[in-house]
């Protein structure tokens, strides 16, 4: 049984958690609710970016950003 299911209450996963892949599938599968993502940022502050173009998705980065979002 799934620790959310068990509670009944909305979850939030991370810790160590800093592959977009393993994000999506979390939150896709409703595992959790959400992801926190402290060390993740702390390391790339340009996370979210960097995550949303791996997983395929179009998104608009702001000028002053593109030169620091990378793949």
């Amino acid at each position: 049984m799934v620790l959310k299911e068990a509670l009944d209450k909305p979850t939030i996963g991370g810790g160590a958690l800093e592959e977009p892949k393993m994000a999506h599938r979390l939150v896709g599968s409703h595992a959790v609710d959400a992801i926190y993502l402290a060390r993740a940022l702390l390391k790339n502050p340009f996370w979210c970016f960097n995550a949303a173009l791996s997983l395929g998705q179009e998104i608009a980065i702001p000028k002053p950003y593109a030169r620091m979002v990378h793949l």
